[in-house]
């Protein structure tokens, strides 16, 4: 807003000094007063020099932007401009625009101004700024202004650039997920595996999440510290992430909208799995997107509601060895179907559903059917509202 203000103010002020010369014009006619000549043969003298002046300002100026490629966000990043004087004579109050901000917001106020550049010289100007929309940006532009002589009127002068930014979503640390973390390998556990019993690969030093239940207490005895059993599962368990992109998830406006928060929420899976090794997939376009945790981290900064397959393939998960599936919906329609599917075969399924009316205000009749969906299913997920801490999702 306050940008728009000063641009009005500028063409205002531009606009108001062509319009007092033509008017003294106009008087000194009339009234045949020549000191109304005068003045208004030197307000359009101004007009026509101010432009002229702010063409030879940037005629010799050139800038580069330097950036790193790959960003998380809400994470802070810092970008330099360089700005270079090939001209012989000085360079006065240049100001840099650039379309980053489309996709960040600036840290801290930075004006990007410039009040002298000695000839044949350069400087180099950082700004911080917070990432903050997700995606695969191109930074096709990168534009100067000059403010010379007077404020009122800029002249601007555009440079094509071929820089790429990729913002990826936020990663939460979750508290407890389900069938991955360590210490819900307890029989007492909720989330017990539906998978065949694994294979016995070796002891490992106990960690308090472990419990007692797998601790060998022989081979602890003997080397005076606790050791558990490691299973295969632990090192071979695969992971798939799917992000339901209906007509629910879309409930909002801009980016606060379930479906941001799904991806939110599928980029803390996946940051887990990298961490400790697991195996892990995003699915979309009908395929498993497969790669390392920041290669599929880079997928869900893309991913967009039309990328999303309506039917899971889940012959193809069996097939790719997948053994949980991790379910984000905003439509608690969609349950019931799913879990037999995954229970028949025997994929675990972990469903998260993003309660869709308190993103968006629904209809009486609407609401009524959706909420209903929602309680006579509330023990087969874990359900998040807007505005709630995603750290929480897996807790009840």
């Amino acid at each position: 807003m306050e940008t728009i203000i000063k641009y009005v103010v500028r063409y205002f002020s531009y606009a108001s000094i062509i319009l007092t010369a033509i008017f003294l014009y106009i008087a000194s006619i009339l009234t045949n007063t020549g000191f109304f000549l005068v003045i208004s043969s030197f307000l359009f003298g101004i007009t026509f020099i101010i432009p002229i002046l702010g063409y030879l300002n940037l005629k010799n100026i050139t800038i580069s932007r330097s950036l790193y490629p790959l960003y998380t966000s809400g994470e802070s990043l810092n970008i330099s401009y360089t700005l270079k004087n090939n001209g012989s004579y000085p360079a006065f109050f240049i100001l840099i625009k650039d379309e980053i901000k489309n996709y960040c917001t600036e840290k801290e106020i930075f004006s990007g101004e410039l009040k002298i550049l000695p000839p044949k010289s350069e400087k180099t100007i950082t700004s911080e700024f917070i990432a903050k929309k997700r995606g695969l940006h191109e930074l096709n532009k990168i534009s100067i202004q000059s403010f010379f002589p007077f404020t009122f009127f800029f002249l601007e002068k555009n440079f094509q650039t071929k820089d790429k930014i990729t913002i990826i979503p936020q990663q939460p640390v979750y508290k407890q997920i389900p069938y991955l973390s360590k210490y819900q390998s307890d029989k007492s556990s909720k989330f017990r595996s539906l998978t065949a019993e694994s294979e016995f690969v070796g002891l490992r030093e106990h960690v308090p999440s472990d419990g007692l239940r797998l601790v060998h207490w022989q081979k602890s005895a003997a080397k005076g510290k606790l050791l558990v059993k490691e299973f295969s599962s632990e090192r071979m368990n695969k992971t798939a992430v799917i992000i339901d992109g209906d007509k629910y998830s879309l409930f909002g406006k801009d980016d606060e909208t379930p479906f941001e928060d799904m991806i939110t929420a599928s980029a803390g899976i996946i940051g887990y799995c990298s961490r400790t090794k697991i195996k892990s997939y995003v699915i979309s376009n009908k395929k498993l997107n497969n790669g390392t945790g920041d290669e599929l981290l880079q997928t869900l900064a893309t991913l967009q509601p039309e990328e999303i397959n309506e039917t899971l393939p889940i012959k193809n998960m069996k097939k790719n060895g997948i053994s949980t599936l991790f379910l984000f919906t905003a439509n608690p329609e969609k349950i019931n179907k799913i879990s037999k599917i995954c229970f028949k075969e025997r994929i675990n399924l972990v469903i998260s559903l993003f309660n869709a009316s308190s993103y968006k205000k629904m209809k009486k009749n609407e609401y009524e059917l959706y909420t209903k969906n929602i309680t006579e299913n509330k023990e087969q997920f874990f359900i998040y509202s807007k505005n709630q801490n995603m750290k929480l999702l897996f807790t009840k």
